[in-house]
Parts: C-alpha cells; structure tokens; sequence
C-alpha cells in the first residue's frame, strides 16, 4: 500500500473513531494515530503484517487464518493505548478495536452505552456537523471469555443527513484498561452475522 493510498483510506477508521467516541478521550488518541499513522516509518511499522500480530497479541488472542473476508489494515501502539484496524471489504464493514488505559469513562460499559446513545458530538467538516448516535438494539455476549456490552444503531451527520450504521462493543474492563470494538457500514442495516463471524473467532481477551 502506498502512502497515497493510506491517506486516502485513513478517513475510514478515523471517521469511526470520531463518530463513537466523542465523550471518550479516544478521540484525542484517534487524532494523534491519524497524525503519526501518515509519518514514514510509523506507517509502515503500522502496516507491516508481524508488527500488527504483535500489537494485536497484546491485548487479544484471535484465530489465524481470520474468518473470510477479514483482514488487519494497521496496529499501533500511541502512549500505551492500542488501535487495530480491522476491514472485511466483501461485507463494507470496517472495524477499529482499542485497547485503552483506564478511562472513567469505560469502567462501566453499560453506563457508557447509555451514555452514547444519549451524545451528540461535533464532527464532520471542521466539527461544524453534529453526528448523533441512535440505539435501535442493545445487548450482552461473552468474547474471548470476558463480558462485552454493545449497542447497535444509526449515526446521522445534521449536515449531510449522511447516515451509517455502526456497532460499538465495550468489555468488562481490567485493571490495566478497557478494551472497545467499534464498527461501521454505509449499508441500510448492520448485519450482526458479520460481526459475529470475527468474534467468534476471538479465543482471549
């Protein structure tokens, strides 16, 4: 991949990070791997396939081979917090999965999924677009044996009318921190199957 080709892809994972996270600091932490994601070398240790299995081996334990269709895109490690890209092009679904340090903000999933689909954070062309969460379903499973709170919805940009549908997962938080799932689709309807197909193939959080 070239760094033309980063750039013009980066909006993907950055853009969901942006829609999800605007009561998180993971905003902050988004910006800052948006910035050093771009830079020469970072870039290319982001992108490289062994550097990304390390990265990933830090936090999670998932089968290899992936389940079809899904590929890493990028791991980076921004001041102790970990981001992974995640993509399944076939199915347009795009995924960022972080482990980050101890936020209050995460230490109670179910207060912070309630606490999103409540948020309406700045975004979109220079943060003069608000994008609103909507929560059309929320739930509970076991992942790679740890309790993971999700909510599934809409986002809507009040400038564009753009909508997405996206996912965001929050596990049972350890005491080193908090690891979240959040994924996205231009499609009419999020598609759980999908998303289950590369959970299920997480063996330890």
């Amino acid at each position: 991949m070239t760094s033309g080709e980063a750039k013009a892809g980066m909006p993907k994972w950055l853009k969901i990070i942006l829609i999800v996270g605007g009561v998180f600091v993971i905003v902050t932490v988004g910006l800052l791997a948006a910035t050093f994601f771009t830079v020469g070398n970072i870039y290319k240790d982001a992108t490289d396939p062994a550097k990304m299995k390390q990265v990933v081996s830090t936090f999670m334990t998932v089968k290899d081979p992936l389940p079809n269709g899904y590929d890493f895109k990028f791991a980076v490690d921004l001041l102790g917090n970990k981001i992974v890209g995640l993509d399944n092009a076939d199915k347009d679904l795009h995924f960022v999965i972080g482990d980050f340090k101890q936020m209050d903000d995460l230490n109670d999933p179910e207060k912070a999924i309630n606490k999103l689909t409540q948020h309406t954070s700045a975004a979109g062309q220079g943060g003069h677009a608000n994008v609103k969460f909507e929560s059309e379903k929320k739930g509970s499973e076991v992942v790679g044996g740890r309790k993971m709170t999700y909510a599934i919805g809409k986002t809507t940009n009040d400038k564009t009318q753009k909508t997405n549908q996206v996912f965001i997962g929050l596990f049972e938080p350890t005491d080193k921190g908090t690891v979240a799932v959040f994924g996205s689709t231009s499609k009419e309807k999020y598609d759980m199957d999908d998303t289950d197909a590369f959970l299920k193939s997480v063996e330890k959080i």
